[in-house]
Formats: structure tokens, C-alpha cells, sequence
């Protein structure tokens, strides 16, 4: 009897020792994150006019361009005043490369048209997009194992590779050399735009000082994008600037700096 008696005694003991017991609380982290981008259509004009060399007959092809898909990674920092609400930042490489398409809408059947649309459907640029954000995140639970959260940030984003610029070529048999055609002129390849995230997540505990996060992002741009034919004579068109909505997902590696240790009794 005596011995069940302590035997309760020490398992209530031991229950209420574990229930005061709590983890550490994340405190300020520094961490990587790499993951996955979604791509995106971009802009389309149609009917686009190009006058050829002779100056007799005019061609028209149906233009189109298109945000590639890719990875992304980045430096991320977060630091939390409270148990809940905390201030993060972050410096991605977002991408933001793309691809175009050519289609000869009226063909005059030259070889000159025929060169020149091809080469227009393989100018696509390099992903060169850098994100720089901040902003704030409020986590759950953030002294359990897995801590559900949620973020916002803003900032914006450069780029060195135009959206807008356009270029082709076709062989000029006659001379026997490349001509290059201008089919969009854009000088300020180099751009400065808003750029806004929003995620939902969880933050897993991978030790005593290291935590893992799994991430789903909508990553907000603004892109300038050509708004309709440019002129066969002039090169002259008009531009406007659009917002795309571009999905994705990330994993990050996350390094406790300082944290608020739990009890451990």
C-alpha cells in the first residue's frame, strides 16, 4: 500500500513538473531561404505592324510575354519584442526573368519576316530581380515545436532587365550581314519598383538553436509593360505600369541569435 501510494505521488509529481516546463522562445534569428517561384503571363500586344526593308510591304505578328518560373533565395532577419508580434526583413533574388513568343499574324512569306519573327521569339531576359523588404509577422505558440505564422512586407524591387525592350534580327542576304530591328526601345533597363509579400507558415524547432520554415508567399510586383503597337516608322509607343501576382513556396533555415529560455521544471 505504502508503495503505491508514493508510486502516485511521484507520477502526479512528475506531471506537474512537466506541465510548468516550456521551450525557448525565438528572440531574434538570422536565416536563408530558398524555394520556388510560379511564373506569370505578362503582356500581350497583337497586330504588331513591321514595315519591311524594301518599304513596299508591311507584316504584322501577334507578340506576347511571359514571367518565368525559377528558384529564389534570400537573407532573412527577425527580431520579436513580444511573444506574438515581431518585426522581420528580407533581401531575395525574386527572378522576374522572361520569355516571348512570336506569331506572324499576316505574312508576306519573306525570309526577312520569317528571320525576324523567329529571333523575336527567343528574346527572353535573364532572372535578375532583387527584393529588399520589410515589415512585420505574428506568430502562435512560439515556445511549442511547431509555431504557426503569418507576414507582411513591403519594399521594392530592381531590376537590370527591361520588360519592355524588344529587339530582333534577320539576315540581309544582299549584304550579307545581320540587321537588328527594334521592335520596343527601352534605354532605363535599370528599374526601381514596389514590391509587397505576404505569407502564412509554420516555424519548426531543429534543436536547441536552430529552427526550420516552411512558407506560401504572394509576391506583388509592378512591371512595365508596352500598352499597344509601337509605329513601323517612328519606334514611337506608349507604356503603363501593371501589378502581378506571383505565387510561391520556400523553405527556411533559421539560426537563434537570442532567445527567452522556457522553464525547465
Amino acid at each position: 500500500m505504502r508503495r503505491l501510494s508514493l508510486a502516485v505521488m511521484l507520477l502526479l509529481a512528475a506531471g506537474r513538473v512537466q506541465a510548468q516546463a516550456t521551450g525557448d522562445q525565438p528572440t531574434l534569428t538570422l536565416g536563408i531561404t530558398g524555394g520556388w517561384v510560379d511564373g506569370a503571363a505578362l503582356w500581350e500586344v497583337p497586330n504588331q505592324p513591321y514595315l519591311e526593308s524594301g518599304g513596299f510591304v508591311t507584316d504584322t505578328f501577334d507578340l506576347s510575354r511571359s514571367l518565368n518560373s525559377g528558384f529564389t533565395f534570400g537573407v532573412t532577419s527577425s527580431y520579436f519584442p513580444s511573444n506574438h508580434f515581431g518585426f522581420t526583413g528580407e533581401i531575395a533574388l525574386l527572378g522576374l526573368g522572361t520569355s516571348t513568343n512570336c506569331t506572324a499574324k499576316f505574312s508576306s512569306g519573306s525570309a526577312e519576316a520569317t528571320d525576324l519573327c523567329t529571333s523575336l521569339g527567343q528574346a527572353n531576359t535573364a532572372s535578375t530581380a532583387v527584393a529588399m523588404s520589410v515589415g512585420g509577422v505574428y506568430r502562435i505558440a512560439s515556445r511549442e515545436a511547431v509555431s504557426p505564422f503569418i507576414s507582411a512586407k513591403g519594399g521594392i524591387q530592381i531590376s537590370e532587365q527591361s520588360t519592355v525592350d524588344l529587339v530582333g534580327y534577320y539576315f540581309d542576304q544582299a549584304n550579307g550581314q545581320q540587321v537588328t530591328v527594334r521592335i520596343f526601345d527601352d534605354p532605363n533597363k535599370t528599374r526601381v519598383e514596389f514590391y509587397a509579400q505576404f505569407g502564412a507558415g509554420f516555424s519548426f524547432s531543429a534543436g536547441r538553436g536552430y529552427r526550420f520554415r516552411l512558407e506560401a508567399r504572394d509576391n506583388y510586383v509592378r512591371l512595365p509593360i508596352p500598352d499597344g503597337p509601337s509605329d513601323p516608322n517612328t519606334g514611337a509607343f506608349t507604356t503603363k505600369v501593371i501589378g502581378k501576382h506571383l505565387f510561391s513556396i520556400v523553405l527556411g533555415f533559421d539560426i537563434l541569435l537570442e532567445k527567452k529560455r522556457g522553464r525547465r521544471y
